[in-house]
């Protein structure tokens, strides 16, 4: 059976328009209405009846397109961080911290003519709502990716958290008929339901989780790998102290100015717990495509421990296989090591010459007047 994108496409090559009746876009309720307009003689019998059975379906993907249409805008998520050059560019998605510059010295390691970008929560420094689920983030970026580049093939990396995020925008472009010529996880093990469904359970009963991995996150992102234990904030019974503990200890270790504000470090937490949740409520599927699977070599990463063979666990959903390469360091140094760009190189280069070509612009296409309600 085709997917819902497919029929929609196959609609609108017979000029057939889909939208839905209402008023309340962000909840699906019974009165919402699927209309369309459509030329005598466009649909047939078989079509109208896919259309009836199939009709919670396309209310349910219409209603998520229209909630992207709305997304926050795009300065609030792209970072230019290396916008030059004539190759196809390198989106990174961030960590569950937000920010990133931690791909500042990836990039700088790749050529100056390999274009590279930055795709970061539109909440870190504004008062945008965050995304509540990795499906709606994924739809969001890839918006804003395709308004740098409209058609594929894409190339996507990311590190930690924001591997779950380019898994999800993968599998999205290959729904909808695009092509992925690279997906790099750069050290992030796949994450199965058990492994979510226990370190949700660990953090509900261990809040301090959480808070631990909050400090070393932010930390491995500005240059230092700085451990932090529960047992260093048990002693310390209110949040508001337990973040002040930490943003001191990045202090002394010269990881923030002193002029960083309590206010914007107890923002950067809840961008990081916002990421968190919304990953931990994700739910893995097999995807068509290769992976490619940059593994470093001190593992300092113990959250998902449920596959531990050299893919850790991407070979048993990823179709298309997994190339894995192992690098010097840990989970964030190896993020500025050249060794890491220069394995990442042929995969940029492999398609070059077709990406050029495929790289152009787009047409949106308006909807007209109603006929019928279904």
């Amino acid at each position: 059976m085709r997917t819902i994108n497919q029929l929609l496409s196959d609609l609108e090559k017979l000029e057939v328009q889909l939208w839905l009746d209402t008023h309340k876009d962000d909840v699906i309720t019974e009165e919402v209405r699927l209309r369309y307009t459509a030329p005598k003689g466009a649909l047939s019998s078989e079509l109208r009846d896919e259309l009836r059975q199939r009709k919670i379906e396309i209310i349910q993907y219409l209603h998520h397109k229209q909630k992207i249409a709305k997304s926050p805008p795009i300065e609030s998520i792209l970072v230019k961080i290396q916008p030059k050059g004539s190759k196809p560019p390198l989106f990174c998605v961030h960590p569950a911290g937000g920010n990133v510059f931690c791909y500042l010295e990836l990039s700088r390691h790749l050529s100056l003519d390999q274009p590279f970008y930055g795709l970061r929560p539109p909440n870190l420094y504004s008062k945008e709502e965050p995304f509540t689920s990795i499906e709606d983030m994924a739809a969001a970026y890839i918006k804003v990716m395709q308004s740098v580049q409209p058609q594929g093939p894409y190339y996507l990396a990311a590190s930690s958290f924001g591997g779950v995020v380019i898994y999800e925008m993968a599998q999205q472009l290959h729904a909808s008929g695009q092509e992925v010529a690279f997906l790099g996880m750069l050290d992030m093990p796949l994450p199965t339901a058990t492994d979510m469904k226990n370190h949700m359970e660990k953090m509900g009963n261990e809040y301090y989780l959480v808070l631990t991995a909050f400090a070393e996150s932010t930390a491995g992102a500005l240059g230092q790998y700085m451990p932090t234990t529960p047992e260093e904030l048990r002693s310390l019974s209110e949040l508001e102290a337990q973040l002040q503990y930490i943003l001191q200890k990045l202090m002394r270790h010269k990881l923030l100015p002193a002029e960083f504000t309590f206010e914007q470090f107890r923002h950067l937490f809840e961008v990081f717990k916002s990421n968190v949740t919304a990953g931990m409520r994700y739910t893995m599927k097999i995807y068509p495509g290769k992976v490619v699977f940059f593994r470093a070599k001190v593992d300092i990463i113990n959250i998902f421990e449920e596959y531990q063979d050299i893919t850790r666990g991407w070979s048993e959903f990823a179709l298309g296989g997994v190339d894995v390469h192992e690098i010097e360091g840990d989970h964030y140094s190896m993020l500025r090591s050249p060794v890491l760009a220069e394995k990442i190189k042929p995969y940029l280069l492999r398609k070059q010459a077709s990406t050029l070509k495929r790289m152009t612009l787009t047409n949106s296409a308006s909807l007209n007047g109603s006929k019928a309600i279904f």
